[in-house]
């Protein structure tokens, strides 16, 4: 939350990142993040800091909300053990605004401050506010102007960004590298005799071929292909000797390894797979149907029985699902998800009933739970008044930094517990909740047979809106047959139909 004046012993996680990278350059070797880190370290060193290994986040871009080094950070701090997250500023941590407030108040939420060696008193909002919006400002600026120019070294024919697999760059032209120019050519040929993505990929990583990923490592020995590797190399255009940047498309300073003849051929064959995989059987109920072992099941076809729901444990290469039955033919589905919500709907009681049968359940399973709510409240909100009250005597200078930290902290510490017990203590059931689940129950049933038959699409949507999942089961028998698994609150107008 602040810089240098921070004098406690804490135990903080180092955050790095660089927004482009060289050529020749990886994570473990980045001069930028290097520094970076030698900055943090002094920093630490000299306010008594202790500091975990670092995460370093290379070659990516600071308004990236899924950058891989984010997500680790959240796992880490998860796991425990962390005061705080530093960063050499503010920038490197986020360069889009919305992002860095959601990202600094899910960390301060969970006791983790943000400290950052080149803003001062980011703990304020106002503060912390205008350098987030420069930083957004700034990158928007930079942007529209490397599009511009982006732009005009496309007409020139000049390539941007890096080099692809089967080039180098030298001087801003693209060089071909004679040994994986092979490859690429290989790739195009195999592709038009009929082999998929998947299959190429399978065989460069047999013949050891590097990856455009792991090419520049010292050891490419291990890494694998992939199809969309395969996938990417058939897409570029860069292949035909061209440049593309948006709409602009001009002919290169570089050699081409393959023809346009070859590359539009190709594209044929994309746009035709891509149609097919689109056109594949489906089913109104795609997305919603789960085996009992809990995996989603995908509609497959089959010699025997044409048209299933198939547990996907089994559609995948080496897992098997132990369920019985887990496959049910699409047209048995179909019919049995129509019967069962018809005969779930009928058992359904009023609101006010299920209400009534609910409150009571509530009062004979847990006695004291609104007066144990009423005071765990009462005592949340004499914290928030407590913190208030520090943090004006803290804004009129009557209160050092260190003990509005120190305050802070054991504030935040006390509500989170409180918070923690408050969750163990549900509130007393809401009328307007049930009103409203009674209401949504009532729309599909006077409308399950109608729309089922007429627009099933219609059904889907109102049954995902639900969040009502239909699960494969077996029947009296040993056949395959649907049940609804239905949210909690729904299936207390269901479950409770009976008797309370």
């Amino acid at each position: 939350m602040t810089d240098g004046s921070i004098a406690k012993r804490l135990v903080v996680l180092p955050y790095l990142r660089q927004s482009e990278s060289k050529d020749d350059e990886t994570a473990d070797d980045s001069l930028s993040l290097d520094a970076q880190l030698s900055a943090i370290r002094r920093h630490a060193a000299a306010h008594g800091l202790s500091l975990l290994p670092a995460i370093r986040d290379h070659d990516l871009r600071g308004a990236d909300p899924d950058r891989p080094g984010i997500q680790t950070l959240r796992e880490r701090i998860a796991a425990g053990g962390v005061d705080a997250v530093i960063v050499f500023d503010l920038k490197r941590f986020a360069r889009d605004y919305v992002w860095q407030e959601l990202t600094y108040r899910e960390l301060t939420a969970r006791g983790v401050r943000v400290i950052s060696l080149h803003d001062p008193h980011i703990d304020h909002t106002l503060n912390r506010g205008i350098i987030g919006v420069v930083n957004q400002y700034q990158t928007e600026e930079i942007a529209r102007y490397v599009a511009a120019a982006c732009a005009e070294r496309a007409r020139r024919g000049i390539h941007h960004g890096k080099a692809p697999f089967g080039y180098r760059k030298a001087d801003d032209r693209l060089i071909l590298v004679p040994a994986e120019a092979t490859w690429v050519e290989w790739v195009f040929t195999q592709y038009l005799a009929g082999w998929s993505g998947r299959a190429i990929a399978r065989a460069l990583t047999a013949q050891h071929v590097p990856t455009p990923n792991s090419r520049r490592a010292e050891s490419a020995l291990g890494k694998s292909w992939n199809s969309q590797m395969v996938h990417d190399i058939l897409d570029r255009l860069t292949y035909t000797g061209q440049v593309q940047t948006g709409e602009i498309v001009a002919a290169g300073l570089h050699d081409p390894i393959i023809s346009a003849e070859t590359f539009a051929i190709a594209q044929r064959l994309r746009r035709q797979q891509k149609r097919v995989r689109r056109e594949r059987p489906t089913s109104w109920l795609e997305h919603l149907v789960f085996c009992g072992c809990g995996q989603r099941c995908r509609v497959a076809r089959t010699q025997r029985d044409g048209l299933q729901f198939r547990c996907t444990a089994d559609l995948r290469a080496g897992q098997e699902c132990g369920t019985i039955p887990r496959n049910i033919t699409v047209a048995k589905a179909e019919a049995a998800t129509v019967a069962a919500l018809i005969a779930d709907l009928e058992r359904v009681t009023d609101w006010a009933t299920t209400l009534r049968q609910a409150q009571e359940r509530q009062r004979r399973q847990l006695p004291d739970a609104e007066r144990e709510r009423h005071r765990l409240a009462c005592r949340l909100a004499e914290l928030e008044r407590e913190r208030e009250r520090l943090l004006d005597l803290y804004a009129q200078g009557k209160l050092t930094m260190a003990r509005w930290d120190a305050a802070d902290v054991r504030l935040a510490g006390e509500a989170e517990s409180l918070t923690q017990l408050l969750a163990t203590h549900p509130p007393p059931p809401d009328a307007e909740t049930y009103r409203s689940a009674a209401a949504a129950l009532s729309t599909l049933q006077s409308a399950v047979e109608r729309v089922a038959t007429h627009e099933p699409a219609a059904l889907r949507r109102m049954l995902q809106r639900l969040d009502v999942h239909v699960v494969i089961a077996k029947d009296s028998g040993r056949y395959a047959t649907i049940r609804l698994a239905w949210p909690a609150t729904l299936q207390e107008f269901i479950s409770r139909a009976d008797g309370p």
